[in-house]
């Protein structure tokens, strides 16, 4: 009898663990490799002020690895690329380029217990102040691992408790760190489309370099949202406590809202607005880096300043043609006199398909920014970004493109008035 009841525990013990490892009966995986190639000839690639332009092929083999797993229990995500910069006349040093994000998230109770580790690499601006080419980057590695504890989202009321580190390395040593993050959020749905929500945020970032200042932040929020078949608002205020060793505590108010409406099915406006206090770390952790973001300072993730923006944008697809138009400002102010940075920005992207395998595409940008330089005054750029280009579908798998780019800067600082014309050649295909 003894032994019938451990070979059944055997068996049920099995068959949990059978479980946790393939996440249950069924199991959706999706895998896709890209393989391609993008060449662009440029007529100044180092972006430099006449006479010292210089041409330069640069030539891009490109792999993609992306996966998809959800199971039971695991679920696992995954979207890497690497690419081969080869610059034919050696203007600048061959280089690849490694960027993506993956993660790995187990539900252990469902809809209450969850913990994930995730890592996301990518590329921005050693110093902002400075021209985008390849001697001003950096790379950024970021390995985090968090758990959060929610109740059942049963009736109107829930509460969720979290807590994450996160190891953040650069190829630039001093931005070098370790952030420990704590919150506590709870939530009532006072109406069908309405969410009342109060949020405490502790972190904890430390340095890797002695001499670069550690610091600790609070933040604490309230937050009303309504979300109605077409319109969407969702205002927030609050406050941010921010200590730095060895000097003085930063402490501002929060406020926050943000606006969508939908015009017709295919077509809506946004706005928004912010005003917080922002630590670089938590800015690039966001992982809301662009090309050409940056730090104002080289190795200066310790910096902390008084974010405030404002931002609208329209959406439209009209048939075959897809319109949008963005707009924003935003001001990072520092606590000292000599460092700021003011940012005006337009845009227009508009997206055409001339036949069901032929397509055209048109983005275009133009940004003001306002520098307090250390040391040189103040310096004003203007920046004039396009692109058109036409993509052929060749089949499935396979696509091409060919486009142009302009990208010319003006500044009161003559070394940073540059013009760059560019042809760009490319083709990817599906080999998964």
């Amino acid at each position: 009898m003894a032994s019938g009841a451990t070979g059944a525990g055997a068996r049920r013990l099995a068959a949990v663990v059978g479980l946790l490892v393939s996440g249950g009966v069924s199991a959706a995986t999706e895998f896709d490799l890209t393989v391609g190639y993008e060449g662009r000839a440029s007529d100044n690639v180092a972006r430099q002020p006449e006479p010292n332009e210089e041409e330069d092929i640069v030539h891009q083999p490109e792999a993609r690895v992306a996966f998809t797993r959800d199971e039971a229990v695991f679920d696992f995500t995954g979207d890497y690329s690497y690419r081969r910069r080869i610059f034919q006349d050696d203007t600048f040093r061959d280089d690849f380029v490694l960027n993506g994000s993956g993660a790995l998230t187990a539900t252990l109770v469902p809809e209450q217990v969850t913990w994930d580790v995730s890592h996301t690499r990518t590329q921005a601006l050693a110093d902002a102040r400075f021209i985008d080419n390849p001697i001003n980057q950096q790379e950024i590695n970021t390995t985090s691992t968090g758990v959060e504890l929610r109740t059942r989202p049963t009736g109107r009321n829930q509460a969720a408790l979290t807590g994450r580190i996160a190891d953040q390395r650069s190829s630039i040593e001093t931005n070098n760190n370790l952030r420990s993050t704590a919150g506590l959020t709870l939530t009532r749905r006072t109406a069908p489309t309405t969410t009342v929500g109060v949020s405490v945020e502790a972190s904890d970032v430390d340095f890797e370099e002695d001499f670069v200042q550690d610091y600790q932040r609070l933040d604490a929020r309230l937050t009303l949202s309504r979300q109605g078949a077409r319109l969407g608002v969702e205002l927030g205020v609050g406050y941010n406590w921010v200590e730095r060793e060895g000097a003085d505590v930063l402490d501002n108010p929060v406020f926050s809202g943000s606006l969508s409406y939908a015009l017709t099915p295919s077509s809506g406006v946004t706005a928004g607005f912010e005003r917080r206090l922002v630590d670089q770390t938590g800015f690039t952790l966001s992982g809301n880096l662009e090309p050409g973001d940056g730090v104002l300072q080289q190795g200066a993730f310790a910096n902390v300043f008084e974010l405030t923006s404002f931002n609208v944008g329209y959406n439209g697809e009209f048939g075959r043609t897809n319109v949008a138009l963005r707009g924003s400002s935003q001001e990072q102010e520092f606590d000292d006199d000599f460092r700021g940075l003011e940012t005006q920005q337009v845009g227009l992207s508009l997206s055409y398909q001339l036949t069901r395998s032929i397509g055209f595409e048109l983005l275009a940008d133009f940004v003001n920014q306002q520098f307090g330089a250390p040391g040189a005054g103040d310096r004003e750029d203007d920046r004039v970004f396009s692109q058109a280009r036409f993509t052929l579908n060749a089949g499935p798998r396979t696509r091409f493109s060919l486009g142009g780019r302009y990208d010319d800067g003006d500044s009161t600082d003559p070394a940073f008035v540059y013009t760059e014309r560019s042809i760009v050649l490319s083709f990817f295909r599906d080999l998964i």
